[in-house]
């Protein structure tokens, strides 16, 4: 009877393991969970003379978090802005936007709210995310975010090897940033980073991919027949590398 007992008292608890995450972070119904994000803006300069550097592609990615440890990630949103000739950049405010019901109900956004990549071509590439608590990450976290690098000025550095030493570590910086991951795309966010794409082709001859197979296994391209926002890619990747 004791052993019988102890069984039951772990298959519980064995239950419960699984099914506490689940009910804290599901959406009540007809409720899905929404993000904003407030404007973003700041200075790039170069790091040995302090001079403003102008034409520095700044992408800002607010990126879900889902699954075991959070390893799964889903773009929510995607911002990319240029600097002008005092350094200066600026992404305007956004939202609200619903988490999109495809994803599992435990999707969040944590510390890539949003995770900020500046580059420009011939220095090093640099990523900045927030460093939140998880006091304040807990369950869904605030539903306005905001950057802690809103108002700060981010120092680039001359990349220092040769040019197929640049080139590898750029595409290190393509394959390795969610937002260009097909796994990672819910509504094909690529088409929001147009310069980004334009120069990597340009002056690194790195392609778009546009994995459709890839995000058929993730489960995310599951849109009814003439909805998904990728239609007509072909042509819109035409365009814009004119």
């Amino acid at each position: 009877m004791v052993d019988f007992l102890k069984h039951t008292r772990k298959a519980v608890v064995g239950v419960a393991a699984v099914l506490l995450p689940i009910l804290l972070f599901a959406p009540l119904p007809g409720c899905a969970y929404k993000y904003s994000a407030d404007s973003i803006e700041g200075h790039v300069v170069d790091s040995d003379t302090g001079k403003p550097l102008e034409g520095v592609i700044v992408v800002a990615n607010w990126a879900l978090e889902f699954g075991w440890e959070g390893g799964s990630l889903a773009t929510l949103y995607l911002a990319e802005a240029l600097t002008d000739g005092t350094g200066r950049y600026f992404i305007p405010a956004w939202g609200p936007k619903e988490v999109p019901g495809k994803l599992p109900p435990e999707a969040r956004l944590k510390n890539d709210d949003p995770a900020l990549y500046f580059y420009l071509n011939g220095y090093e590439y640099h990523v900045v995310t927030n460093s939140r608590s998880v006091k304040e990450m807990w369950k869904k976290g605030p539903a306005v975010r905001s950057s802690e690098w809103n108002g700060r000025t981010i120092k680039l550095r001359r990349f220092a090897g040769t040019p197929e030493e640049y080139r590898k570590r750029v595409l290190a910086l393509w394959q390795g940033n969610v937002f260009l991951r097909p796994d990672t795309m819910v509504e094909c966010e690529w088409k929001r980073v147009p310069t980004l794409i334009r120069t990597f082709r340009k002056s690194h001859g790195i392609e778009l991919v546009a994995d459709h197979a890839a995000r058929r296994r993730s489960g995310l391209d599951v849109y009814p027949p003439g909805t998904n926002p990728c239609e007509g890619e072909s042509e819109f990747v035409h365009e814009m590398l004119k």
